[in-house]
C-alpha cells in the first residue's frame, strides 16, 4: 500500500480535514488549520462554562481566538514554534473581551499536541519526501520541552492519583482555572515526571500517559513499560 495512503488514514483518524472551516475560505488541505480546529473542537467540550470563549465566534465564522492562533503559528515559517506560555500570553493580548484562561491553555496545548503528532510524519520511511511531507515541511517545528500539558478532566484525575498533596487539584475544573493555579499544576507535573517517568522530558508527555491510561485501562501499565524500554534502547 502506498505510504501516502497510510499516512493520510492515520492523520485523518486523529486530525480530520477542516478545510470547510478555514478562515481564508481555502479549498485545499491546510494541516496547520486542521490541528488548530481539532483543538478548538476539544475546547468546546467545556462550552457550557466558557462564555467568554464562545463570544469570540460570530455566526458561521471560525472562533477569533483559533484564527489568531493559526495566524501566529503560520508566521513562524519553518522555525521552532513558540512555547505554550508565549502563545497563551499572545492570545490573551489579542483578545478585547474576557476569555477564560482554561480555554486559552486548552486551545494552545492541544494544538501543539496535534502538531507534534503531525511532526511524526515529517519524513517518509525511505528518506524521500512524499506529498504529505512536502505539505508539512513549512510547519513550525515543535520542541516538546517548550510544551505544557493540556489540562482537562482526565489529566487532573490522573494527577490526583499521583500527587501526595491532592489539594492542588481537588475541586479544580480546567474551564475555570486561573493562571496561578495552572502554573502550580504544570510545576507539579514536572515533579511527577521526574519521580515516576524519568524517560519523559516534557510536560506534554504526561498528557499521552494520562490518556493512555484512560483509553487502555488495566493494560496501560504494560504498554507504558514497553514505551519506557523502547526509549532506553
Amino acid at each position: 500500500m502506498h505510504e501516502d495512503i497510510v499516512q493520510l488514514f492515520l492523520i485523518a483518524s486523529v486530525i480530520p480535514d477542516a478545510s470547510e472551516h478555514h478562515p481564508d475560505g481555502k479549498n485545499k488541505r491546510d494541516f496547520l488549520w486542521d490541528a488548530v480546529w481539532r483543538a478548538h473542537r476539544d475546547t468546546l467540550q467545556g462550552r457550557f462554562h466558557l462564555e467568554g470563549y464562545l463570544k469570540q465566534q460570530e455566526n458561521e465564522h471560525p472562533n477569533k481566538v483559533a484564527v489568531e492562533l493559526h495566524r501566529e503559528l503560520s508566521s513562524v515559517q519553518s522555525g521552532i514554534a513558540p512555547s505554550s506560555s508565549a502563545l497563551i500570553e499572545g492570545l490573551k493580548g489579542s483578545c478585547e473581551d474576557d476569555v477564560e484562561y482554561g480555554a486559552f491553555q486548552k486551545l494552545v496545548n492541544m494544538t501543539l499536541k496535534y502538531l507534534l503528532i503531525l511532526q511524526g510524519f515529517d519524513q517518509s520511511t525511505d528518506g524521500s519526501l512524499s506529498s504529505i511531507d512536502n505539505a508539512l515541511s513549512s510547519f513550525p517545528k515543535i520542541d516538546r520541552s517548550l510544551c505544557d500539558c493540556p489540562l482537562d478532566s482526565f489529566v487532573l484525575a490522573s494527577l490526583r492519583k499521583e500527587l501526595a498533596d491532592k489539594t492542588l487539584v481537588d475541586g479544580v475544573a480546567w474551564t475555570s482555572i486561573d493562571e496561578h493555579t495552572y502554573i502550580k499544576i504544570q510545576n507539579a507535573i514536572d515533579a511527577v515526571i521526574r519521580s515516576s517517568y524519568p524517560q519523559c522530558y516534557s510536560r506534554l508527555d504526561y498528557d499521552f500517559i494520562a490518556w493512555t491510561r484512560q483509553k487502555l485501562g488495566t493494560h496501560s501499565s504494560n504498554i507504558l513499560e514497553l514505551l519506557v524500554e523502547g526509549e532506553r534502547r
